[in-house]
Parts: C-alpha cells; sequence; structure tokens
C-alpha cells in the first residue's frame, strides 16, 4: 500500500476513530460490547495524559486506523504492563499495515521499558 502514513493522535480524529470502533460494534463480534461507543469515550481516552503511545494510521489523508496503548492494572506489580489495542478501517485489513503500526507501538513500548504487552487487535 502507498502513501500510507502514522502520526500521533489528536483529539480532532475522534470522529473518524468512532467510526471505526462503531462499524465493528455493529457488524462484527470484534468488539466486547454490542451497544456503539459514544464520542465522549473517544474524546475522553484522548484528553486522558498518558505517556504511552497512541498512533493513528492514514492513506493519504483519510484516517483509516489508530491504534494505542493503556495500562493494564492499576497495581503497582503490573506497572510495566500494559494493553495495546489497533484497528483497522473495514477494507484495509490483511496488507500488512496493522503490523506496521504494531511495530511503532512496541517500539515505543520498548523505549520506556515495558515489560509485558497484552495485545488486542
Amino acid at each position: 500500500m502507498e502513501n500510507i502514513s502514522f502520526r500521533p493522535m489528536t483529539l480532532a480524529d475522534a470522529d473518524d476513530i468512532l467510526d471505526i470502533i462503531n462499524y465493528y460494534v455493529t457488524n462484527s463480534t470484534s468488539y466486547f460490547s454490542e451497544t456503539p461507543v459514544k464520542k465522549t469515550s473517544i474524546s475522553d481516552m484522548l484528553n486522558e495524559k498518558s505517556m504511552l503511545p497512541r498512533y493513528v494510521v492514514l492513506s493519504g489523508k483519510e484516517l483509516i486506523g489508530f491504534g494505542y496503548a493503556y495500562n493494564f492494572r492499576s497495581e503497582s506489580t503490573f506497572s510495566q504492563t500494559v494493553k495495546l489495542t489497533y484497528w483497522l478501517k473495514d477494507g484495509f485489513t490483511k496488507k500488512g499495515i496493522g503490523s506496521r503500526l504494531y511495530n511503532i507501538l512496541e517500539s515505543e513500548l520498548r523505549g520506556l521499558r515495558i515489560s509485558s504487552i497484552l495485545v488486542n487487535i
């Protein structure tokens, strides 16, 4: 795939991220909820202060995916454990884009000295 780029998430990405998630809520069993996600959930996540990486994937100027890491649990014994998830817009899977995004996220997490990554794809 040509013209694929990655950049940090911003609050302006919330609508596109919401569209991707809710496509899978409505059309698959890939999401753990049967109820569409509300924009406030995405906005809250993006407004939350975190040193963990959060990226979007662009095909040209179109946002086609996103991925981010978040704390696994609050107990100090899990301070070096995170969960990582990423999603791609329907039609952009099975092209190696998710692997590229994962590698970016994993590299940043290793730089933060994260020792355990649990992945939801």
